[in-house]
């Protein structure tokens, strides 16, 4: 499980580092935005762990339940993994929308770039929506940029695409299988190309959303705050 408390204290201190940038010849808007932006920052953790809690429900209570009642009740099974799939794909919205809140911060500094869009993708033949295209054209150039293109083709797409479905399509299909000696719920949809996935995935997901949303915000402070120089020779 995450320690939302610690997180949460991890970001005010980055905040607080970088608050100078943020003030100093800037709108009050950007700081009340930074600030906001912690709820996003700890989103996908938090509803990581309300999907670990509702796995970890479903084999100590739920499924003992349903065997101790000697029949196997399908309204049962279907109420039980219908809580993990409404975590699931709160989880996966969680990430996206965090994302896109990223957008905000890269129009302070990037003109190319409207606060309206969306984070983007690259599809896979190499064309890029949203964000993304500007990042994509600048990766090479700028730090911040190359930082979201090398996370992107990290994590992030693997990470979006499973939304993508569950928002646009439908929900993802659920299978429990022996992971490490216990039974742990693998999640994929064939006909939209998604493989197999599990919990750890996620977990991986959330590690990696953590480290590069605060390198995010540091670099983007620094940029903010070397523009800010620059208007003011």
């Amino acid at each position: 499980m995450y320690d939302l408390n610690k997180l949460s204290n991890d970001f005010t201190k980055t905040l607080n580092k970088n608050i100078k940038h943020l003030y100093i010849g800037n709108d009050i808007l950007i700081y009340q935005k930074y600030y906001d932006f912690k709820i996003s920052h700890l989103s996908p953790a938090y509803h990581f762990n309300r999907l670990k809690t509702v796995i970890e429900d479903y084999f100590s209570k739920d499924l003992p339940y349903m065997l101790s009642k000697g029949v196997i009740d399908e309204h049962d099974i279907s109420y039980s993994t219908l809580k993990i799939q409404l975590e699931l794909n709160a989880f996966l919205v969680a990430i996206k929308t965090a994302l896109d809140r990223l957008v905000y911060f890269v129009s302070k500094i990037n003109k190319s770039v409207s606060s309206s869009t969306t984070f983007g993708r690259i599809t896979t033949e190499g064309k890029t929506k949203g964000m993304m295209s500007e990042v994509k054209f600048r990766k090479d150039s700028d730090k911040l940029m190359k930082l979201i293109f090398d996370n992107y083709n990290d994590w992030i797409s693997k990470a979006v695409k499973p939304r993508d479905t569950v928002v646009h399509y439908e929900n993802l299909s659920i299978n429990f299988k022996i992971i490490n000696n216990e039974f742990s719920p693998v999640f994929n949809k064939a006909e939209k190309n998604i493989r197999n996935f599990e919990l750890n995935d996620l977990k991986s997901f959330v590690d990696k959303w953590l480290v590069f949303s605060i390198e995010f915000m540091n670099l983007f402070s620094e940029k903010l705050s070397n523009q800010t120089a620059e208007n003011y020779k």
